[in-house]
């Protein structure tokens, strides 16, 4: 049992530092959203990693649902910011704009997978609770 309070309370660490950073960023920097944008692919990678190494001490479902839904939230932080970056510097010219909005499929899969972290991680609280 202390095992797992040990390694929640670590994960928990790295969540909530993450949320105080970007919540501080958005309230007192100016032109907040913009900016936070990049370090908010490096916070849900720096989460991902956190969440794999989660997975190999835990292990179960709840751990791997939270691994799928944080790489998740990686690869859809990342795609964007390569998407905007990419059409700032006109590798994706106006007229092909279209095709990259294209990809419905993609984010509609990636947008079930986030959902995996949320649902992981209330599980994962409520085994822990139980004492299971």
């Amino acid at each position: 049992m202390a095992r797992y309070l040990r390694s929640l309370s670590q994960f928990l660490i790295v969540i909530v530092s993450s949320t105080v950073l970007g919540w501080v960023v958005i309230t007192f920097v100016p032109g907040g959203l913009d900016v936070v944008e990049y370090p908010h692919c490096l916070i849900w990678l720096a989460t991902a990693i956190c969440s794999i190494l989660f997975f190999r001490r835990v292990g179960g479902w709840p751990a791997l649902l939270l691994v799928v839904g944080s790489v998740a939230y990686f690869v859809i932080h990342t795609e964007t910011r390569f998407a905007a970056y990419a059409m700032a510097h006109n590798w994706i010219p106006p007229e092909h704009l279209t095709f990259w909005q294209q990809w419905g499929f993609w984010e509609s899969a990636f947008g079930v997978a986030v959902l995996c972290f949320p649902i992981g991680f209330s599980w994962y609280v409520l085994r822990v609770i139980r004492g299971t």
